[in-house]
């Protein structure tokens, strides 16, 4: 057995990452599951040039949901489809990535109709990224990844 190297998961995928973003990331990430509030599926990448993956995972992000969200359970056509009954629920549907400060942390949300996060990115540290669901995997990550225990 050989490791599924980040490349091939975008390929199977049919994804369309920005290809410096690729280059800036390290070819095996970690993808794990985080056991609070059902599993949570996490991906995390030691990043090789911070740059240019700061770069890339902004460009991505139009592209984010719908290539890489049925990875982690987010089927961004199911949460943007869903009725709605006036003009200003169904822009409040519209998924979009925002800012958000968790733990002194800064990281890209997007959020559902109920305003829970479905789906995040950040980097923990400038050699790490991490993409989950939750800001409660983030929040349990920080140690691990600060302690080295997942490098």
């Amino acid at each position: 057995t050989k490791p599924l190297l980040f490349a091939e998961l975008l390929g199977s995928l049919e994804a369309s990452a920005p290809p410096s973003l690729v280059r800036a990331l390290e070819t095996e990430p970690l993808f794990g599951i985080h056991g609070i509030r059902g599993n949570q599926p996490f991906l995390l990448f030691a990043v090789t040039s911070y740059d240019h993956a700061f770069d890339g995972m902004l460009l991505w992000e139009r592209e984010m949901l719908e290539d890489i969200g049925p990875l982690f359970g987010v089927n961004q056509r199911a949460l943007q489809n869903a009725p709605a009954t006036t003009t200003a629920e169904a822009l409040a549907r519209r998924l979009a990535f925002r800012d958000v400060v968790v733990r002194n942390r800064d990281l890209r949300a997007v959020f559902d109709a109920t305003g829970r996060i479905i789906f995040l990115y950040s980097f923990l540290d400038k050699q790490s990224l991490l993409i989950t669901t939750n800001d409660e995997t983030l929040k349990a990550m920080l140690p691990k990844v600060s302690r080295g225990a997942l490098r």
